[in-house]
């Protein structure tokens, strides 16, 4: 049984990652500047995948969107999506010892750029590892932006209503 090691380098743009081991989800901790955790193998070689998830990638999108937007009293506390929707593709298969240790340190976001660095005891070989924008959650907040203009139009237009109906003049 092989141990794996893995610490990732905490920056602004992977709060959360969502790191898998042979497809399945590694239990990380926080610890300074650092994600870490440890996954136990007996395979041969094992691929590691790190990915960054948003809310707009479900299928119940539009309901998350909308649930999100009365929650925060119509929009006014809302600060969740930036509107760059940055993605990593990123994923290496390695050929672990009896205890490997492997470092992962992302770089400064560039389009099509490397997305990260890494460092180990271990023979590493890179399928992917590349920043892109996901243009479909783009295109999914511009929808919910939309939808959320207008719901407030409809609420300005029934207080201006009630207003008017109030004094009598509808």
């Amino acid at each position: 049984m092989n141990k794996i090691g893995l610490k990732i380098a905490a920056n602004s743009f992977l709060k959360c990652p969502y790191v898998t081991a042979d497809s399945q989800p590694v239990k990380l901790r926080r610890n300074g500047q650092w994600y870490e955790g440890e996954v136990s193998s007996d395979a041969e070689t094992v691929f590691v995948s790190v990915q960054k998830h948003y809310e707009l990638e479900s299928k119940l999108w539009f309901l998350i969107g909308i649930g999100y937007f009365f929650i925060s009293l119509f929009g006014l506390f809302d600060c969740r999506w930036g509107g760059k929707f940055r993605c990593l593709n990123f994923t290496v298969q390695i050929k672990p010892i009896q205890d490997t240790h492997l470092e992962i340190k992302f770089l400064n976001f560039v389009q099509n750029g490397r997305a990260a660095q890494i460092v180990g005891n271990c023979a590493i070989d890179e399928i992917s590892n590349v920043y892109y924008c996901n243009k479909l959650l783009r295109r999914r907040r511009r929808i919910l932006a939309l939808v959320e203009t207008l719901i407030w139009f409809a609420l300005i237009a029934a207080v201006v209503c009630l207003v008017l109906h109030r004094f009598g003049i509808i």
